[in-house]
């Protein structure tokens, strides 16, 4: 190591060295930069969203993902559609026994924004809805999700928009959760009706 950076100090090689010592170079580079991050951030490692999925999918009856998920952990999911077909959004989770198919509980607006509508513990209920996607109102939709896998049964809050084109929106906020025990490990998304194309995003909450 015959040289360091101007603003850090972090240890470099120069290109004299020799090849042979590539690995000790990169594991000093690396334990330099670690070092001084976690000085940076007061002695603890960084808080706040952690990305673990960025995934498109185009034309799709359903998308499973397995392994996105861990206990006691909190999590953003968003949702970005763009079709032709109007649908419901919906979600079942996914443990480590397969997609769990009973258990639901979930309350969304009417189609008026006034009333609910609401499906509450029924072993029948069998997917939680989590957002729409209207044709009427234009051809894309986000939904936002925060899902809570922490002290008992895996909670979701979702707020979903639907836009054409900065002309008009509609927007509508749903509830609910899973009968089931929060070891869940995946998420099963999929439309009501059809297939659907767009991305997801799911964020870790990071605490200290």
């Amino acid at each position: 190591m015959a040289t360091t950076t101007p603003n850090y100090g972090w240890d470099v090689p120069t290109s004299t060295d020799y090849v042979k010592d590539g690995a000790t170079a990169i594991e000093t580079l690396g334990d330099d930069i670690d070092a001084t991050l976690y000085t940076i951030n007061g002695g603890v490692l960084p808080v706040g969203l952690q990305q673990t999925l960025n995934q498109n999918f185009t034309s799709v009856s359903s998308l499973l993902l397995s392994n996105v998920f861990v206990n006691d952990g909190q999590y953003k999911i968003i949702v970005q559609e763009a079709g032709t077909v109007s649908h419901e959004l919906c979600i079942r989770f996914v443990n480590s026994g397969g997609t769990l198919a009973t258990g639901y509980n979930f309350a969304a607006p009417g189609a008026s924004g006034t009333g609910t509508t609401s499906n509450d513990g029924a072993s029948s209920v069998t997917y939680m809805r989590v957002g729409g996607f209207d044709n009427n109102f234009g051809a894309r939709n986000y939904s936002s999700m925060e899902l809570d896998n922490t002290g008992g049964f895996p909670r979701v809050l979702s707020h979903g928009m639907w836009a054409a084109n900065g002309a008009s929106a509609i927007s509508r906020v749903y509830g609910g959760f899973s009968a089931n025990s929060n070891n869940i490990t995946g998420l099963s998304v999929f439309p009501s009706t059809g297939n659907f194309t767009g991305n997801i995003k799911i964020y870790k909450y990071r605490s200290a």
